[in-house]
């Protein structure tokens, strides 16, 4: 930031009045001051709120204004814009207090952003029955590199909190935070302008983030899928997954 605007800053972020008068004249600028401060503040509480809708529901306006104004004095934009400000308010609240006496909403916040990021994550036209259809047909055979879509998410949870974040993303505003742990990880991922979700299984998700970390189909398959065939609770083959994530949308042909 230049110097002039340096008492601006000290104003907003720390309360501090003192270099004001390098900035605005008149007898009293911490009047004009508070307005800037004001605005730069809702400006910032708006953008969290958009980014972390489920977050800002489940605390409430009261309680969610507040962490957003402690998350602005720790973390300020550092951009001339706020696309993409709060990327790692998830971090930040997980050393907060509010995430000792309610932890679920860390996990609330990763999914608010995964979705987020999702969103407006590279668009990309998935491989679809009928293009691998004509494609063995026409004695082409699979495509050599079969990977996820590049906007897909796993993230990881450590309380079952999908549920009420699901209800909250679809309007529901009484949903409560579960109170006891439980680990778990759910796959979003956007085959065209929509986002998808859904909990994953633990031989899935191992499944899933060893895909994605790989980009080879034929390599998770090989190490995940084939254990899966052998749970009597998972009556699955490796022809119908994979005719499963054909329909989902989750295959992508290329590199």
């Amino acid at each position: 930031m230049h110097d002039p605007y340096r008492g601006l800053s000290d104003f907003v972020l720390n309360g501090q009045a003192n270099g004001l008068h390098q900035v605005f004249s008149g007898p009293q600028p911490e009047q004009i001051a508070i307005l800037y401060r004001n605005g730069y503040l809702r400006a910032c509480r708006e953008a969290l709120e958009a980014r972390f809708p489920a977050v800002a529901s489940a605390m409430g306006e009261v309680e969610f204004r507040t962490a957003c104004s402690a998350y602005v004095q720790a973390s300020p934009p550092r951009q001339r814009t706020l696309t993409g400000y709060g990327a790692d308010f998830p971090d930040w609240l997980s050393t907060e207090d509010i995430s000792r006496t309610n932890p679920g909403l860390v996990d609330l916040a990763r999914l608010d952003g995964a979705w987020l990021d999702c969103l407006f994550g590279l668009d990309e036209s998935p491989l679809t029955a009928l293009q691998l259809n004509r494609r063995i047909q026409s004695g082409g055979g699979l495509p050599v590199t079969l990977r996820l879509p590049r906007n897909a998410r796993v993230v990881a949870l450590s309380w079952p909190v999908f549920d009420v974040w699901l209800a909250i993303r679809q309007g529901e505003h009484n949903a409560v935070v579960p109170t006891r742990p439980e680990s778990g990880h759910v796959l979003l991922w956007r085959p065209d302008m929509t986002v998808l979700s859904r909990p994953l299984d633990a031989w899935e998700a191992r499944f899933y983030l060893y895909f994605q970390a790989t980009d080879s189909l034929e390599e998770a398959a090989e190490y995940f899928l084939p254990a899966a065939t052998n749970d009597h609770d998972l009556p699955i083959t490796l022809e119908h997954y994979f005719a499963r994530l054909i329909e989902s949308g989750l295959l992508i042909a290329g590199d």
